[in-house]
């Protein structure tokens, strides 16, 4: 049978005045998942003519239209030499392939997409890898690009991914993650640092330079640059990985340069170590637990603000803000921090010709590496003190560092109180008010609910004078 049936593929495939009629029948399978319906032949040629009269006994010549039913078909066949023959293994043969209908077909290739996937957390076992292996896999928000790139082109992806799963196992910053049981192998040990969610495996880097890490992982130094399909599918998935361990952290399909700085800066990737600073008054950094850094202490001495990159920044061993009582309060000296630059600025304005600064520090919105560093060894002897905006995104900010800084932090002027004196004619839109969903503090949730009801931002600025207070009080 295996050879009357090539016999007879061979027979219909070498006649053009078949083809058409094939074509529809194999076409109609598809559709219907099943043998039935018809196929309608148009502006018949004068060889369809001809093969449709024989085969199926009936005058076709000077017809321009031909309707054929699947039913007729078979029979037909029963009458040829090619009798026994079923239709199904015909069309098969004819084909040259196994034909699916449309359902079979999209669910084997969804199949072996899954199967694409999942040999790939076979390769990498890393948690990162298979948190973000697993979201692609369950479709989730922030994975339609790899969906799209699979379906363009599934080989030439293959080795973009493999090196996106690299740079995930070796981001110089290892965030401690949740990932299911099934999904893949346990978080910890060195991999996974515990302290304020933040951590680093034993002997990486606090952060190292992204043309320089991509240089390492794939020998191109830019290979994850942001206009590569490698450095967008890397921005992916650390969006993936950040939005499981922050409760705030929003996916965006096209995060801005700024946006995407910080998350890199968040796994301890830098795209400039100059232009990634901190702003800081008041305070000093060690190379050793006795030794002022020379940069702080001259800048303490002369009463000035300081902007300390990144790469400075890691020189530190510890950072202490300056003594302005003669005896530490019982809960820890104090540090200021503010979010607004203009806000920072104005607070600083009132100690003009003083020979001390307070100790304070400006995030500048979203905070860089640098300074998260710093607010790191504050808060290992310090209260940090946070002022910020009331808007959503100023509630996640301070969120981030609430769980970060869990016992070392208070919110500072973040009352519902403070809410009303701060309150602006600035109307926040329904998808802007729909991020307060993502505040789960408690010590945020009161001003997240009036924020939620009066549906307007309030700004710091309309705290100043209270702000400025505080600091006074404290420092005098």
């Amino acid at each position: 049978m295996p050879d009357l049936l090539n016999e007879a593929a061979a027979f219909f495939r070498q006649d053009v005045g078949y083809e058409r009629l094939f074509t529809g029948l194999i076409e109609k399978y598809r559709s219907l998942g099943r043998l039935g319906g018809t196929v309608r032949l148009e502006r018949l040629t004068s060889r369809e003519q001809e093969v449709l009269s024989a085969f199926f006994r009936r005058d076709y010549h000077g017809h321009d239209i031909a309707i054929i039913s699947v039913s007729e078909m078979a029979q037909a066949l029963e009458q040829t030499r090619f009798a026994g023959i079923e239709l199904k293994a015909l069309l098969d043969a004819y084909a040259g392939e196994t034909i699916l209908s449309k359902a079979e077909a999209t669910g084997l290739y969804e199949y072996r997409k899954e199967q694409y996937f999942i040999g790939l957390k076979g390769e990498f076992y890393h948690p990162y890898c298979w948190l973000w292996l697993d979201s692609i896999l369950r479709k989730e928000t922030g994975t339609r690009g790899i969906h799209r790139a699979y379906d363009q082109d599934s080989d030439g992806l293959y080795q973009v991914l493999v090196n996106v799963l690299k740079a995930l196992e070796e981001a110089p910053l290892q965030v401690e993650v949740e990932v299911a049981a099934e999904a893949g192998p346990a978080t910890g040990g060195s991999e996974c640092g515990a302290g304020g969610g933040r951590g680093q495996g034993a002997g990486r880097a606090i952060y190292e330079r992204l043309p320089v890490f991509a240089s390492r992982i794939t020998g191109d130094p830019h290979a994850f640059d942001i206009g590569k399909d490698a450095g967008r599918f890397l921005v992916a998935a650390l969006q993936i990985i950040r939005s499981k361990q922050d409760m705030g952290y929003e996916i965006l399909s096209s995060p801005s340069a700024e946006e995407i700085t910080e998350l890199l800066d968040h796994f301890g990737l830098v795209r400039d170590d100059l232009l990634n600073f901190v702003t800081c008054t008041g305070i000093l950094g060690y190379s050793s637990e006795r030794n002022p850094l020379p940069l702080w202490q001259a800048a303490m001495e002369a009463g000035s603000v300081l902007n300390v990159p990144l790469r400075e920044m890691v020189k530190a061993h510890a950072c202490r803000p300056g003594k302005w009582r003669a005896q530490t309060c019982q809960e820890g000296d104090r540090v200021f921090v503010v979010e607004n630059s203009g806000v920072f600025s104005a607070i600083l304005d009132t100690f003009t010709g003083a020979k001390m600064l307070p100790p304070m520090v400006c995030t500048h919105g979203q905070s860089t590496l640098a300074t998260l560093l710093l607010l790191d060894k504050l808060a290992e002897n310090s209260i940090l003190l946070y002022s910020g905006d009331f808007d959503p995104e100023g509630l996640q900010m301070a969120q981030r560092l609430v769980q970060r800084y869990r016992g070392r932090i208070r919110l500072w002027r973040y009352t519902e109180e403070d809410y009303e004196l701060a309150i602006s004619q600035v109307r926040l839109s329904p998808r802007r008010l729909g991020k307060l969903g993502s505040i789960k503090v408690h010590e945020l949730l009161p001003v997240a609910e009036v924020l939620r009801q009066r549906g307007r931002a309030g700004y710091q600025e309309a705290l100043l004078d209270r702000l400025i207070e505080d600091v006074r009080e404290y420092v005098h």
